[in-house]
């Protein structure tokens, strides 16, 4: 479990956090969620980039599957072109 679940988890609504040489201070807001960020990203053109979104629909669509991540990085201008094309 990271932190960050642990404290969403909590439903804390201020959280101090203590590791040598850091200190977190944060308020919790009610809304919060926890986000997974990629450390690297793939830049995807915009073939890549529609078959990587029809495979994340399919993976999506199963039932033992929750949750799905990429490490995608698809620009705006692509996104709006696969958005287009339907």
């Amino acid at each position: 479990m990271t932190p960050q679940v642990a404290l969403e988890a909590a439903r804390m609504p201020i959280c101090i956090t203590h590791k040598p040489g850091h200190m977190l201070i944060t308020d919790v807001p009610e809304d919060a969620e926890v986000t997974m960020r990629p450390s690297t990203t793939a830049e995807l053109d915009e073939g890549q980039a529609g078959s990587m979104l029809k495979m994340l629909d399919m993976l999506e669509d199963l039932d033992d599957v929750q949750d799905v991540h990429t490490n995608a990085d698809i620009s705006d201008d692509i996104m709006e072109r696969l958005d287009r094309a339907g």
